[in-house]
């Protein structure tokens, strides 16, 4: 349900917060790239970013590929959009404890793609 509702917020072109010049519809690799924290909650962070992915970008039929033979066909399971996800430890080596965003920082910032 949240995915939906960055969804309607973030990628509707009607939405007056809408990023400009962001697929709407399928997913661009190119324009996105995803983190999760792996740490010690047994990937339930992970796991929940992935879910929150389906709703930002639900399977679509729009979402084909073509064969090697030249046949086209939907994408997986009625077009879903597989999005790379990074996983990454809870402490990250390039920053310290005391420059980590807090958790409300780090959840805006997540939602401005």
């Amino acid at each position: 349900m949240l995915g939906q509702r960055l969804r309607d917020l973030y990628l509707n072109p009607s939405s007056p917060s809408s990023i400009r010049g962001i697929d709407h519809t399928i997913v661009d690799n190119a324009q996105l790239r995803v983190r999760a924290d792996g740490g010690g909650e047994g990937g339930v962070i992970f796991s929940s970013a992935v879910s929150l992915l389906q709703g930002l970008f639900p399977p679509s039929s729009m979402y084909n590929m073509t064969l090697a033979n030249g046949t086209m066909i939907v994408g997986p399971m009625g077009g879903y959009q597989a999005i790379p996800s990074e996983q990454y430890p809870r402490s990250l080596p390039s920053r310290s404890e005391h420059s980590r965003p807090k958790s409300s920082q780090s959840s805006r910032e997540m939602m401005y793609l």
